[in-house]
């Protein structure tokens, strides 16, 4: 087994309550870490007093004006020494065992690029999902040969936090796109995909902190203007024709998620605009036709079956 380097990427923004127990989390693997990169972009509380309080030779601090997620990975990703670069959002943590799986997965599958976990998710109703488990259950890991047709269902397979790429990988899709405040992780992880395999564990290694609704979002805005759909559209020409039917899903996922988001906002218009384009990219699809019943309702209906799935 050969020796794994990892440098880990932390971006910071306002997570003055949660970001030293996001880097213990960090600093308790059972496979160390080569470094911790944090990139402070900008927070305008004491998260940063609260990153230095952590006395470790792993930990390097950064500072920079606030430029967004996107910006303070890239700049994680350039400081990085190491082959391998895993990223941590800085209200998420880690099981104990999250980097020894990873090296797992890296030792077992060596033409993969990309690795990661399963992961859950908690809400701050204290809700706990738990993200599908992509194999059969006797099987513990292995490859992805189908990743946009098991997203585009509404699979989520990879999130920020539980993922491990190669420098050399993530450094060829650009990082992430700088400039967009929302759905930039996803279109990173479809790049990704399209170039490079994923080798995925069924382990859950990684709590993932979520707000219950948009009105939770407060550091992030949902543009009118989709940047990540002319993006992912673009894409599209460049997958292999056996994949371009769920990529095309893929896509109208994407925009069922456009369409929810502004059903939740109340901007009809505008989420009857994402639904069209629902339709164009699979028409056959069963959520197509269910957004289209809520898109003809009430909102307050709507609001209710929101209400009620979130219990």
């Amino acid at each position: 087994m050969k020796s794994i380097n990892i440098s880990v990427v932390i971006p910071l923004y306002n997570k003055e309550s949660t970001v030293f127990d996001s880097i213990q989390t960090v600093l308790s693997q059972k496979h160390q870490p080569h470094e911790i990169i944090i990139i402070d972009d900008g927070s305008t509380d004491n998260s940063l007093e609260e990153a230095l309080k952590v006395k470790s030779s792993l930990v390097k601090i950064y500072s920079q004006k606030n430029a967004g997620v996107s910006s303070a990975r890239n700049f994680g990703i350039s400081k990085a020494s190491c082959e391998y670069i895993a990223f941590l959002d800085s209200d998420d943590k880690w099981s104990e065992n999250f980097l020894l799986v990873i090296c797992g997965l890296i030792n077992k599958y060596p033409d993969a690029d990309v690795f990661a976990t399963r992961f859950k998710q908690i809400y701050t109703n204290g809700k706990v999902k738990k993200s599908i488990s992509f194999f059969d259950e006797n099987v513990k890991d292995g490859l992805v040969f189908n990743y946009f047709e098991r997203v585009s269902q509404g699979a989520k397979l990879i999130n920020s936090s539980s993922l491990v790429v190669t420098k050399v990988a993530i450094e060829s899709v650009n990082g992430f796109p700088e400039g967009i405040n929302s759905g930039e992780d996803i279109l990173t992880w479809a790049r990704l995909a399209c170039k490079y395999r994923i080798a995925l564990s069924s382990d859950e290694c990684v709590e993932v902190e979520v707000p219950m609704n948009v009105n939770d979002r407060s550091l992030r805005t949902h543009k009118f203007d989709d940047e990540v759909g002319r993006y992912l559209q673009k894409l599209l020409g460049h997958v292999e024709c056996e994949n371009k039917v769920y990529f095309q899903k893929y896509l109208s996922h994407w925009y069922e998620m456009r369409t929810i988001i502004f059903l939740q906002e109340r901007h009809r218009v505008v989420a009857a605009k994402y639904w069209f384009k629902m339709l164009k990219y699979a028409p056959f699809r069963l959520r197509v036709w269910q957004m289209l019943v809520f898109l003809l309702l009430p909102v307050l209906f709507f609001e209710a079956v929101l209400k009620l799935r979130r219990r």
